[in-house]
Order: C-alpha cells, then structure tokens, then sequence
C-alpha cells in the first residue's frame, strides 16, 4: 500500500496495523517533536507467514520507498553509560506538536510510562544500566520497584524483561513502541518482533500490546 494510505491506517487503527504489519523504527538522540520520514522498508524479508507489508519511521529517510514526512514526538533513548538517577528519570511530557509518538526499537530496554492521566503520559526509554552493573532485567526490576520520574512520580506502566508486577509486562528479542493520539487520548502499543532468522516466522510479530 502507498505510504500515505499506511499512516493514515496507523493513526486510525493502530493496533490493527501492528497486527498485520511490521514497524522498524530507527531512534534519534534528541526528544521531542521532529520531522520522521515513514514509509515501505525496502530491506524487509517477504514470503509466506511474514507480515503482509513493513514499513519503518526514521529521521534520516534510509531504506524507505516512498516516503513522506510524519511529525512525532520523538523519545530518545537514556543511554547505559549516561549519569542517571533511578527516582528522577527525565520525563518526556507528550503534549501538542504531533499525534503520533516513536522512540528507537526495544531490544533488552525499558519503555516507561507514567503521569497522570492518558491526555498527556510521560514516557521514557531507557536501556540496561551497565554503570550499575545491571542487565535488562534487573535494570527492569529496578524500575518496578522504585523508579519516579522527576516531577510526575511513580513510574505506573512499563515494558521490559520482567512482568514481576501488574501492568508491567515482558518481552524477548526485540519489539517496537508506537503511540498515537486518539479523541485527545493517547494509545501506546507494544509490538514484539521475532528476528527473521529465528524458526517459526508466522510468529513475526509475535504479538501486540496495549501498555
């Protein structure tokens, strides 16, 4: 399907896409609301039992056909090296500027998400704290149990290696996280990607979730 027709079925139906299409999202090293170029991936696998189409949101506009500009709010990754403090993580506050929220794919991070209320979450992507010395999950388990963002509190959702308590949930190898403003709502979802190499590639995505 032409690019256009894909993204206005994301923002109209985005669990529904996820479901029947792959998302390859490409992260950037800023947060915020920025220009994305969406499109078809040109470097994705076809055949039998893979998804019927992929398409991927990246900030320079690599391997897209047909692309065009899709204005999001961007969450940057919190890097493993960087100085982080487990009850102030910085807050990215999803306010106007752009309906469609992207941050770089998941693979052994944390997506966090908190605030008070669906009209304007705060939300953070943060990778395995290897200054700690803790891996994903225990870098997950610690956000569970005692992360706070700084000014908005308690971390509330989240995706990661650990499910050790409600509305915390799990994921393997790699997922992409999309969101999209809906009637002044935010809906994020959790896409769960299966490596193409792996066996059994009708489980490519795997799943999708709403966190």
């Amino acid at each position: 399907m032409r690019s256009s027709t894909a993204l206005y079925q994301l923002k109209k139906y985005l669990e529904l896409f996820l479901k029947n299409n792959l998302v390859k999202i490409t992260g950037y090293s800023k947060t915020g609301v920025m220009d994305y170029q969406f499109g078809a991936y040109t470097q994705s696998q076809s055949g039998e039992g893979l998804p019927n189409e992929s398409f991927t949101f990246d900030p320079m506009g690599i391997f897209i056909g047909d692309p065009i500009t899709a204005k999001v709010h961007n969450i940057r990754m919190i890097d493993r090296e960087e100085a982080f403090s487990i009850d102030r993580i910085e807050p990215c506050q999803m306010r106007s500027g752009a309906d469609i929220m992207v941050t770089g794919q998941l693979s052994d991070c944390c997506f966090c998400i908190g605030g008070h209320n669906a009209n304007m979450p705060v939300v953070a992507h943060i990778r395995p704290r290897a200054k700690e010395g803790l891996n994903g999950l225990s870098t997950h388990n610690a956000l569970i149990n005692g992360g706070k963002f700084w000014v908005f509190g308690k971390i509330q959702r989240s995706f990661g290696q650990s499910s050790l308590k409600p509305y915390h949930h799990t994921y393997t190898d790699f997922a992409s996280i999309v969101g999209v403003r809906v009637n002044s709502q935010w809906q994020i979802f959790a896409q769960h990607v299966n490596p193409p190499q792996r066996p059994n590639p009708s489980r490519y995505p795997n799943f999708v979730m709403c966190i």
